[in-house]
């Protein structure tokens, strides 16, 4: 990582220092390594003409020179601490970081982060010891501390950093923020970002983010809170973490994806990462209050897929949905709804799936590129079917009405019945994606929300969902299928059905007759299904609308291992099926069905 170069809003008086004759030697032998060794192709020359250790030696050579001389002449340090910044970010030398400690380095740049009347000092040394705890690594960052990371933990450099967070100097702490987002990016790392948190970290980045407009601060402050938030088993209360939320929506609201995109999506994962697991509605609030979920639901579009800002904004709105009747609302006001129904259409025809690809994965190839999207895209599918399943399952009866009216129902259908839609639409989705069960995960989350609405819906709004052809296509997944949410959706449609049958008086149920003509006996076939949900799904249905087919024997010692299993509790409150399953004597022939009162054992069985 190179270091920060931003101009200061408020400069310190820095102290005019001489060069130094031993600093300038030093420095002369600094520059014609980095000369040597400053691509990949000049190190890997000089190594094939001199021999890897050679190149070694001289490399700690150097090292050992700055080291010594900025101990011994203060004066140096201003010549040395550029040169060294340099040769630690040299990624494709292997040894430079680790050559760099042992010279006893680290000690030193500690200790000139504690230089206030030279703020260069302090901004070069927060960028070395950043540089030097990456270590020599191009990847992503790995979950555990390395050995150079523990080796900048231990020379004591996080205090001083902390510190420097406040620093009225924008390049000296932008360069310590990202000192600290480098270490407290590890997810196993949860006591460094502890003694972050208890040295005041939160306290001195909120006053620097409030207080500074500059780019490189707005996105080192929401970065840093990132990290200090994200997969943290242990977050900071909302008092510490609550007066954020109107600085982060206060750049979402102001800010441009096109123009400023890395300061948007910086702030929009911050708000995310605050959000995210965080079950109290003082929280929601907070959110609300600001006006940002408007924002929000605009920004929840398929054009920001690869950059992360949808799934960041479907984070939010998630959580948000979790909260009272009065948060969804909001979210419903804003226009949520048809926004998700829009984002779940297929990509080849979906207007908003234009993706704006980030400079980061410019040079992908084409397939790469699509096969992103797809995995991309996958994901934010999942996070709006989740967003739907909670307004449907905790909303009101308003709410459901929406969610049908936006024309979700042949998108969710979509979903749980395509064999990929992600290849239908031609994209390529990666085999790993498909194995680790993505696309599985997927289509539940789709067979969730639709269970959920069959449930919840008013017997007009099922009478729209046949209208789609919903039970017909169901039936179509009924020979392949191991959820047994596509089994609970065509339960629930057939409880209204047989609502429909006993207020009109009808000789059958009208929907149990299109699962007739799709064939009864792939239902009678899942009654040996591996899952037993699915089998027991399946054996509810015959047992309430087919009787005639179902194995009894079969069905009681499911019914018995269940009830002993759940020890006598009662689901029916979110959606799962009653066990104590009566049946109608003069029923039990053939397929045929009379007037049945009440709902029989079979009405829903969705978890929200």
């Amino acid at each position: 990582m190179e270091s920060v170069e931003t101009t200061t809003q408020h400069p310190a008086e820095q102290r005019p220092l001489s060069e130094s004759p031993q600093g300038a030697l030093v420095n002369a032998s600094a520059s014609a390594l980095l000369d040597s060794i400053g691509t990949e192709e000049g190190y890997n020359q000089m190594v094939a003409e001199r021999g890897l250790q050679a190149v070694e030696a001289e490399i700690s050579a150097v090292m050992t020179q700055i080291s010594t001389s900025i101990a011994t002449t203060p004066d140096s340090t201003s010549q040395l601490l550029r040169p060294l910044v340099q040769l630690v970010s040299l990624r494709h030398v292997p040894c430079i970081t680790q050559k760099a400690i042992d010279a006893g380095i680290l000690p030193m740049l500690v200790e000139r982060l504690g230089d206030d009347h030279l703020p260069d000092h302090q901004q070069q040394a927060a960028s070395a010891l950043d540089n030097i705890a990456s270590g020599n690594t191009n990847g992503p960052p790995t979950p555990s501390v390395g050995p150079e990371m523990q080796a900048v933990i231990d020379a004591g450099a996080v205090p001083p950093l902390v510190e420097l967070v406040s620093s009225l100097d924008d390049g000296v702490c932008v360069a310590a923020m990202k000192t600290l987002v480098n270490l407290a990016r590890p997810t196993l790392l949860g006591q460094e970002r502890g003694d972050m948190l208890q040295l005041g970290v939160l306290a001195r980045l909120q006053t620097t983010m409030r207080e500074r407009t500059a780019f490189e601060v707005l996105k080192g402050g929401a970065d840093l809170l990132y990290y200090l938030c994200f997969w943290n088993p242990d977050p900071p209360a909302f008092d510490k973490i609550g007066p954020f939320v109107p600085v982060l929506a206060n750049i979402i609201c102001t800010h441009t994806p096109d123009q400023e995109g890395c300061l948007l999506y910086g702030a929009m994962s911050a708000l995310a990462a605050i959000s995210d697991g965080r079950d109290d509605d003082e929280h929601r609030d907070a959110v609300v209050a600001t006006g940002v979920c408007e924002r929000l639901v605009e920004l929840a579009a398929g054009e920001w897929v690869m950059c992360g800002m949808l799934e960041n904004a479907l984070t939010v709105l998630d959580n948000i949905a979790q909260g009272t009747d009065a948060h969804r609302d909001v979210l419903a006001e804003c226009g949520v709804i048809p926004r998700l129904s829009q984002l779940l259409q297929p990509p080849a025809t979906n207007e908003i799936m234009q993706p704006q690809m980030p400079a980061s994965m410019s040079d992908m190839s084409e397939e790469d590129a699509g096969c992103e999207r797809a995995i991309r895209l996958a994901r934010a599918h999942d996070k709006a079917c989740r967003v739907l399943t909670i307004m449907i399952s905790e909303g009101t009866a308003g709410h459901v009405e929406a969610v049908v009216n936006s024309g979700a129902v042949p998108h969710l259908l979509d979903i749980m019945t395509a064999d990929n839609m992600y290849a239908d639409s031609g994209l390529t989705i990666d085999i790993n994606f498909i194995v680790s069960g993505g696309l599985r995960h997927l289509k539940q989350a789709a067979a969730e929300a639709m269970a959920l609405l069959a449930n919840n819906a008013s017997q007009q709004q099922v009478e729209g969902l046949v209208g789609y052809g919903c039970v017909q296509r169901l039936c179509g997944l009924l020979d392949s299928t191991d959820d047994p949410n596509v089994l609970v959706v065509l339960s629930n449609i057939l409880d209204h059905g047989r609502d429909r049958q006993v207020a009109e008086s009808l000789p059958n149920n009208p929907f149990s007759q299109l699962i007739r003509e799709a064939d009864v006996s792939m239902l009678v076939a899942l009654q040996t299904h591996d899952d037993q949900d699915v089998a027991f799904e399946a054996m509810n249905i015959l047992l309430d609308y087919f009787p005639g087919r179902v194995d009894t024997a079969r069905y009681e010692a499911a019914r018995a291992a269940r009830q002993q299993g759940q020890q006598g509790e009662d689901d029916d409150s979110d959606g799962m099926a009653d066990l104590d399953t009566d049946v109608d004597d003069d029923d039990s022939e053939g397929e045929g069905e009379g007037p049945v009162e009440g709902n029989g054992g079979a009405d829903g069985r969705a978890e929200g």
